[in-house]
């Protein structure tokens, strides 16, 4: 089968998802009545009557309402807990270590000094990464080699500690990437499934393309908003760089040259010193971690030889705190 013959027979799947995004039930428009616990269980099993630490969580786009906890702390939405810190700016990612061990670890912007992240979580099989576009939460899940922890599991990640909080299932088995829209809404590519979103404050997955999409091997996923105010969505699939427009129902594969079994990637945003807006910052298989750079308008290489370690060589997700960078 030619390539082109390849994509043009996937291209009913893209219009399916488009026609079931828009019957979708959103969050938005649903009131919050979820509660998370600051010192009871996080993920389940608290008793909401026999507790006085929970706080109000807002599901996205509703306004929180409860205040009754000591720092008066109310995030508008996804998980949060006392303990968690925010990303600070700079950049984050997370490396696998033979089969399934993660090591988050961090980039300075100014020096791209590389510093480790916490301990090395073995067996967790951490896949993927992003960070919250308003809150700078990190959030991180699991794919399907876990013998530490749940296949598909959604998880927190410290800032300052690496420090990985079980959120909950997202109820698939294996998932590739994570990618924060401008909105709050978190997209993620589900092996095996399809593009699904996540509820950040449960964990909990909601396939939006239907199943017979799910021989696509994503696995690196961003998106970011054109020059138009369309929602463009990039995924790799391997050397491939593939396109779909939300907005006009298209798409296409605009790069075929991308450095090798691409597994990250992250749209740098305006805010970031280090690389303009709207280039993409890559994790390749089996090459050394640097700042891989690449252009998705006209598929050039911006940087491709420079080497920061040599420690991580399976970068798995790449994130970087748009709200962090902003202030600063």
């Amino acid at each position: 089968m030619t390539k082109t013959t390849r994509y043009q027979n996937r291209l009913p799947f893209i219009i399916l998802f488009l026609l079931t995004s828009i019957n979708t039930v959103s969050a938005h428009n649903q009131a919050s009545s979820n509660y998370k616990m600051s010192k009871d269980v996080m993920s389940n099993g608290g008793n909401q009557a026999n507790s006085l630490n929970y706080q109000r969580l807002s599901t996205i786009g509703q306004p929180a309402i409860r205040r009754n906890i000591s720092n008066n702390a109310i995030l508008q939405s996804g998980f949060h807990h006392p303990s968690v810190s925010p990303a600070t700016c700079q950049i984050y990612a997370v490396n696998d270590e033979g089969l399934n061990n993660s090591q988050f670890f961090t980039i300075n912007i100014d020096d791209l000094t590389i510093t480790e992240l916490g301990q090395l979580y073995e067996e967790h099989d951490i896949e993927a990464l992003a960070i919250h576009p308003k809150t700078n939460m990190i959030y991180a899940a699991s794919g399907d080699n876990v013998k530490n922890g749940n296949k598909g599991n959604f998880y927190a990640v410290d800032g300052k500690t690496g420090q990985l909080v079980p959120v909950g299932s997202t109820g698939f088995n294996e998932i590739e990437d994570l990618a924060f829209s401008p909105d709050g809404t978190l997209w993620a590519w589900a092996k095996g499934d399809g593009l699904i979103t996540i509820n950040p404050t449960t964990g909990t997955g909601n396939l939006i393309i239907p199943p017979n999409a799910s021989d696509v091997l994503v696995e690196g996923l961003t998106l970011s908003k054109d020059a138009d105010d369309h929602t463009v969505f990039y995924g790799s699939v391997n050397t491939e760089l593939w396109r779909y427009n939300m907005d006009t129902n298209t798409l296409d594969v605009p790069c075929t040259n991308l450095f090798g079994e691409t597994e990250a990637l992250e749209m740098v945003s305006d805010g970031l010193k280090i690389l303009p807006a709207g280039f993409l910052l890559v994790g390749t298989h089996n090459v050394p971690f640097g700042l891989h750079a690449f252009n998705p308008e006209n598929c050039e290489v911006i940087i491709a030889d420079e080497t920061l370690t040599n420690k991580f060589k399976d970068v798995e997700g790449i994130a970087l705190p748009v709200e962090a960078c902003a202030k600063e």
